[in-house]
């Protein structure tokens, strides 16, 4: 699975090799928009071959944030593919000008400098707009996690209401870790993991994560219902900022294709001002 390129077959292979073996019956949809999605799973496993799954993964209505889900797992739990941020891209080399001076001025161990490589003093740096560039590319990323969590949760209880009260996770996937959410309409929390899930270990997949992941996609044996019953939870604040579109999004039915000339993700209005108000409470946050 750590050779896989191509995002189609990424998204095949971890879901055939990971994710469906997580789920009751091996239960998952996988985005059928997805370009070049291959009909069997590209692993070259032998005695592989399995075929590969997709359908409808569409989220939200026209009044709300809508977008495609890159992958549905058991029914109800929202995948989305991210990317990891290059390491050999954009890198530049950074000399200590001292040491280059005091180099020129020695032409013998200039010489000696060629045959050997490098010199030690030469560090790999990034340009600091490429960093403000990915930073960007990032938070998009979240946000559209984010957006995500949010929309699933509120169709996954407008579908099935005995879901209410639980914090109904989402996926964001890389190849090599899982970000999770997890957000609960009835009592308008929004959680996240704080660290990154690790999916390899030094001797292949890690256990204690694909534990940890099965256990999210069984949140309601593993899970408390009304969590903000018992704890001191804060709440995310969307039911205020949405108080105007609340009841669409608590229509929203999932599996509902758009018109196809939407061919991207759209945020609707509430989730931005979402993001605004809490970076401002992150800035204040660390000013304390």
């Amino acid at each position: 699975m750590k050779g896989v390129g191509d995002e189609a077959e990424m998204t095949a292979v971890m879901v055939q090799h990971l994710f469906s073996h997580l789920t009751a019956g091996n239960d998952y949809v996988i985005d059928n928009r997805s370009k070049n999605l291959p009909k069997y799973c590209p692993c070259e496993m032998e005695n592989c071959k399995a075929m590969i799954k997709n359908g409808c993964t569409a989220l939200g209505s026209l009044q709300t944030w809508h977008g495609n889900a890159d992958i549905i797992l058991n029914q109800n739990i929202a995948v989305s593919l991210i990317e990891c941020p290059s390491k050999e891209k954009n890198l530049c080399i950074e000399t200590d000008d001292k040491f280059e001076e005091e180099n020129l001025s020695d032409p013998i161990q200039k010489d000696k400098d060629e045959e050997a490589g490098p010199s030690s003093p030469k560090r790999i740096c990034k340009d600091d707009n490429d960093n403000e560039e990915k930073e960007t590319q990032s938070q998009q990323m979240i946000d559209q996690v984010i957006a995500q969590t949010i929309t699933n949760a509120f169709s996954q209880v407008s579908k099935t209401p005995a879901l209410s009260g639980w914090l109904i996770p989402t996926f964001g996937c890389a190849l090599d870790h899982v970000i999770a959410l997890l957000y609960d309409p009835k009592n308008d929390v929004l959680l996240q993991c704080v660290d990154k899930i690790p999916i390899w270990g030094f001797y292949g997949l890690y256990l204690p994560s694909i534990v940890q992941i099965w256990m999210f996609l069984n949140f309601t044996v593993f899970t408390i219902k009304d969590l903000a019953d018992d704890y001191e939870l804060k709440r995310s604040n969307f039911h205020v900022l949405a108080k105007y579109r609340l009841e669409d999004y608590r229509k929203i039915k999932p599996g509902k294709a758009f018109n196809p000339t939407y061919d991207c993700d759209y945020y609707s209005d509430v989730l931005i001002r979402m993001r605004k108000k809490g970076k401002k409470a992150h800035k204040k946050l660390a000013e304390h």
